[in-house]
């Protein structure tokens, strides 16, 4: 016989058993990390771990272990996409990298350098990594006379200067081989020794309100250093004339304070020795005592010319080789800054060109017309050439300058730089020394610098601006 009887509400009936309910018949649900399935009674549990990279979750249907998509609580990238895990590993969310950035540890990096692309910190040339957020040494630190440009201390496999040292850039734009040092009385210039180069200032121009003369007297090696310019000069004259061969030879063959590194000046660093501001001899007398107002050689040689400097009041000419004239020898007693492939300084930016060498800025082009020198000088103090209005009348050294030392074929000026220029005089705006009714002129037709009667004497104008 069959004995039926019926379970609470609290029980459920297992193996012909009323047994406590433990659990809602038939459900599943998450205790902690493991999935429990209740059985169809409710008086029992099966309990599931859900694994080292699993969660259980409850969903509609009940609680399942669920995959992590990632690791609770971490940000990360996929790529290049930022990501942020929640807590349970379960979702994540998302951002979007910018330019210049890349996705690092799950976080937007801003570069430290062009992915992939080789640079320069100082004189270092480096190697920027794949994500643009750290770089590597590529060889050793450029030397300081070269620098460091897109990574390279040089063009791969063309010939530089270093001071008086010819190199050869080796492939790789980093390592350099010396090929040979240029004798003291010689230029390096592109890569090769030069006898001649054509002379422009590599140094701000000295006698003007930024650059003072300045020198050091050293009276027992009888020399003078130029602060301005860093060049060193025989404080004494040589005492007899020469040919400009004759010069050259002397100074090559000179010592003196000693050194033996002597050469024959070129026209513009003689020039810089010029104080128009003084009687004869218009140079410090002070520092070069005795100084005859002659003309003195100065490089480079024209043909069959060469340059003169007088030192009774300060003008430029050129004269036959064979002439005999006065000497003062140079020497540099710290390396000057390179000659450029173009043998000047000149960079031109529209309407100007800037000479990097004296920080100075210069119209290219000439004024309209031929002015008489008030004129001239009103031209430049009202120009506005490319949204910059503080342009004057040059010095006449500043604008003996502007003179190839070599060039043959007037207009005596680099016209590619300079088009147009006229084939004549132009006026500067230093006066000649006790005459207030002359000025000082630049010949760019023949290369002479004299003063000439101011009256209304209408030359070319060409203007000038302090950097």
């Amino acid at each position: 016989m069959i004995e039926r009887r019926s379970c609470s509400a609290a029980q459920g009936c297992e193996e012909g058993e009323c047994r406590p309910l433990v659990c809602e018949p038939g459900t599943s649900f998450c205790r902690g990390d493991k999935l429990i399935q209740c059985s169809a009674s409710g008086t029992s549990e099966q309990e599931q771990a859900c694994g080292v990279r699993a969660q259980c979750v409850d969903d509609v249907g009940g609680a399942k272990c669920a995959a992590w998509v990632c690791e609770p609580g971490v940000s990360y990238c996929e790529g290049a996409v930022p990501r942020s895990c929640a807590a349970d590993g379960l979702s994540y969310t998302q951002g979007t990298c910018g330019d210049s950035t890349t996705c690092s540890a799950g976080v937007c990096e801003p570069w430290l350098c062009a992915p992939s692309t080789e640079f320069c910190d100082g004189d270092q040339p480096k190697a920027c990594a794949l994500d643009g957020l750290g770089s590597t040494d590529l060889g050793v630190a450029c030397p300081g006379e070269v620098g460091c440009s897109d990574g390279k201390c040089c063009t791969p496999n063309e010939r530089l200067c270093v001071g008086d040292r010819v190199l050869d850039c080796a492939a790789d734009g980093r390592g350099m081989t010396e090929v040979e040092t240029c004798a003291a009385s010689q230029f390096c210039v592109v890569g090769a020794c030069l006898d001649e180069h054509d002379g422009h200032a590599r140094w701000p121009i000295p006698g003007t309100p930024r650059y003072p003369f300045d020198y050091t007297v050293d009276a027992s090696a009888k020399t003078v250093l130029d602060n301005v310019t860093g060049l060193l000069w025989q404080q004494e004259p040589a005492s007899d004339t020469h040919t400009l061969d004759g010069a050259r030879g002397h100074c090559e063959g000179l010592t003196w304070g000693g050194r033996d590194d002597w050469r024959l000046p070129t026209r513009m660093e003689l020039m810089s020795l010029v104080n128009q501001a003084r009687p004869e001899p218009t140079l410090d007398s002070v520092a070069f005592p005795g100084t005859p107002g002659e003309e003195f050689w100065a490089g480079p040689r024209r043909d069959t010319d060469g340059w003169t400097v007088n030192f009774r009041q300060g003008n430029v000419r050129s004269r036959v080789a064979t002439g005999e004239y006065r000497v003062r020898c140079v020497a540099e007693p710290a390396a000057q800054p390179p000659i450029p492939p173009s043998g000047n300084y000149f960079e031109v930016t529209g309407n100007t060109a800037i000479d990097s060498a004296t920080s100075l800025e210069w119209q290219r082009a000439t004024a309209p017309n031929t002015l008489s020198r008030a004129a001239g000088m009103s031209y430049c103090d009202d120009l506005d050439l490319d949204g910059k209005d503080d342009w004057r009348l040059p010095t006449v050294a500043e604008l003996g300058n502007l003179i190839p030392g070599r060039k043959l074929g007037a207009p005596l000026i680099d016209v590619t730089t300079f088009p147009a220029s006229g084939n004549g005089s132009y006026w500067s705006a230093t006066g000649v020394y006790g005459d207030t009714g002359r000025a000082w002129e630049v010949s760019f037709s023949a290369g002479v610098i004299q003063g000439r009667p101011i009256g209304s004497t209408a030359l070319f104008i060409r203007c000038v601006r302090d950097l």
